[in-house]
């Protein structure tokens, strides 16, 4: 899953560098075939000098890009660290490159615009979520926004069990008990008879308390919520915690601490991972509803790309499913495909990879 700031797909999208060079490589297993792969990029970077002597660009500009292309190729982290597939954009301001999780054929791009469809179906750039870390008497709430996690400082979670107890003069160990509600959550308050032998007890009700108070405070801020809170703590304390909240958006894997979570940008990126599998869920469901479409002409499905172009010019489409290797030609638009995932994007729409062209409009038309 990837993590793109929108202003970099900005960037790219109105980018005014000619020529603007889209590189293709397919890097699958790239564990076994490092190697290889990086042999069939410098082919293709080869291809690429071939294809720029034919192109209006000055000997200058060419020594450029290709000067650029070498040194990353000079790169051995990066190749490393492989994809299914690795999108290189390139011109004579930009380099930027994607490692993406489908598998794409090899090609080069050259023409007056990058070719995002290769990068905005693996772009989940309005994914929104939570994050609650409970970790070594530290206690934040964070809200993912613009591919990053913002704190929520201005609120007061207590940040350690003494908060709640007698450190602060509440007298509870006494004897007593209540019943928990029907549901099975808890009440708030848990009774139980003190006396000898009730040390381990006590710690647990101390526990309780505590994340009884801090979910007080998590049911004021995400109030009329409904992201999903991913908990990242103790294991078996988290599940505790699950018992006790009242939030009912609560992502089902659990983060086990870690000293690297602390780097909010680490934290986010496995954040993302987490929730790839509900993402491709949605997938999932826009290609069941194509085939549904297929069979019983659903009203909101399109298969025929003359109706696909027409609803992606009245922003029109919801969901588009692509094969960003088609390519599909009018005389108008050398790259059809390219231009209607770009407006799918800029009006909110979602895109997937798959293997056909295909779109759920939003209202039958």
């Amino acid at each position: 899953m990837n993590s793109i700031q929108p202003d970099r797909i900005k960037q790219l999208l109105t980018c005014k560098d000619n020529p603007c060079i889209t590189l293709v490589l397919s890097t699958q297993n790239a564990v076994f075939n490092r190697a290889l792969i990086q042999a069939r990029y410098k082919q293709l970077c080869h291809e690429l000098k071939d294809q720029l002597a034919t192109y209006s660009v000055t000997p200058l500009i060419q020594d450029q890009l290709l000067r650029q292309c070498d040194n990353f190729s000079l790169n051995q982290d990066f190749w490393r660290h492989l994809d299914s597939s690795l999108i290189v954009y390139l011109s004579e301001h930009r380099f930027e490159t994607l490692p993406c999780s489908s598998h794409y054929g090899d090609s080069i791009h050259i023409s007056d615009r990058f070719q995002l469809k290769y990068l905005l179906p693996h772009v989940w750039d309005d994914l929104k979520f939570h994050v609650l870390s409970i970790q070594h008497h530290e206690v934040h709430l964070y809200s993912a926004l613009n591919q990053q996690l913002i704190e929520h400082s201005e609120e007061h979670f207590p940040q350690d069990i003494l908060e709640v107890t007698e450190h602060k003069g509440l007298n509870y160990r006494t004897q007593g008990h209540s019943a928990g509600a029907q549901t099975g959550q808890s009440t708030g308050y848990v009774g139980y008879y003190s006396g000898a032998g009730e040390i381990l007890d006590e710690a647990h009700q101390d526990l309780v308390r505590f994340y009884t108070a801090i979910d007080a405070v998590l049911s004021r801020v995400l109030k009329n919520h409904t992201e999903p809170l991913i908990l990242v703590g103790d294991l078996t304390h988290m599940h505790l915690f699950k018992n006790i909240t009242h939030y009912p958006h609560l992502s089902e894997k659990i983060l086990a601490s870690q000293a690297s979570f602390h780097n909010l940008k680490n934290l986010y990126q496995v954040c993302l991972e987490n929730l790839a599998a509900p993402i491709e869920n949605e997938k999932d469901k826009a290609i069941a509803l194509v085939g549904e479409g297929e069979l019983k002409k659903h009203t909101r499905v399109r298969l025929k790309f003359t109706d696909i172009v027409k609803a992606s010019h009245n922003a029109n489409i919801e969901t588009l499913l692509l094969w960003p290797d088609e390519i599909q030609k009018d005389l108008h638009d050398d790259d059809m495909i390219e231009s209607i995932a770009r407006e799918v994007y800029l009006n909110k729409g979602k895109l997937y990879p798959w293997v056909q062209t295909a779109a759920i409009l939003r209202h039958s038309d």
